[in-house]
C-alpha cells in the first residue's frame, strides 16, 4: 500500500476543523475521493463506508477501481479496517 502512504490524512484534517457531527462522514468521504481519484490513483471510488463510533472506534472500508491504461482491464482495491473519529 505504498502508494496511499503518500497521501494526507482526511480524518486528522476533518478533526482540526472539529466539524459538527451531521457532517464529519461526508467530509471525509470528499477528502477521500478528491484524494484517490484527483490524484490520478482511481478511475472512480465504488463503495465507501464509515460506521457510527463504538467504544471511539468506526468501521471504515474504501474500494476504488483502477484501470490499466495498457490492457483496460479494471483493478478492483480495497482497504478496510477501523478508525478512530474525531
Amino acid at each position: 500500500m505504498s502508494f496511499l502512504a503518500k497521501l494526507d490524512n482526511p480524518i486528522a484534517v476533518v478533526a482540526s476543523l472539529q466539524p459538527p457531527e451531521e457532517i464529519i462522514r461526508p467530509i471525509i468521504r470528499l477528502l477521500f475521493v478528491e484524494a484517490i481519484v484527483g490524484s490520478g490513483r482511481a478511475g472512480r471510488v465504488s463503495q465507501f463506508r464509515l460506521g457510527a463510533p463504538i467504544r471511539g472506534q468506526s468501521a471504515f472500508e474504501i474500494a476504488w477501481t483502477r484501470t490499466d491504461h495498457q490492457t483496460s482491464a479494471p483493478d478492483l482495491r480495497t482497504i478496510t479496517g477501523t478508525v478512530a473519529l474525531p
